[in-house]
């Protein structure tokens, strides 16, 4: 038979390294804002360069959404993510973009409301 402390202190485990895993996503966030920052900068000197990369777009948008869990969660907000069929019909599995740009557009579509 399981200790039931085993059993509270694994899923505390869990439970803490899920809020680590958001927090660091949050971190990544907050700097990629301070490089947008200077990106513009250099945007404005014309020293910038756009190479696009090879993206898998589900991944990246549910990365994103998994920021959001914790604040939906805490306003007991119920959140689905799926994929458009023709997306699947098109059998698409990259494509090429900025993820960085790609992120930030869905953070602004999820937190501008106004």
């Amino acid at each position: 038979m399981r200790d039931p402390t085993a059993i509270i202190s694994q899923e505390l485990v869990e439970s803490n390294l899920d809020a680590a895993q958001t927090i660091v996503l949050c971190a990544q966030h907050q700097k990629r804002i301070i490089d947008d920052v200077l990106t513009l900068s250099k945007l404005n000197s014309n020293l910038l360069h756009v190479t696009p990369v090879q993206v898998q777009v589900e991944a990246t948008v549910r990365r994103t959404l998994k920021m959001f869990e914790s604040e939906l969660q805490a306003h007991n907000i119920q959140m689905t993510f799926e994929v458009e069929p023709s997306y699947i019909d098109a059998k698409i599995d990259k494509v090429f973009c900025d993820p960085v740009r790609l992120t930030q557009i869905f953070i602004n579509l999820l937190t501008n409301v106004d």
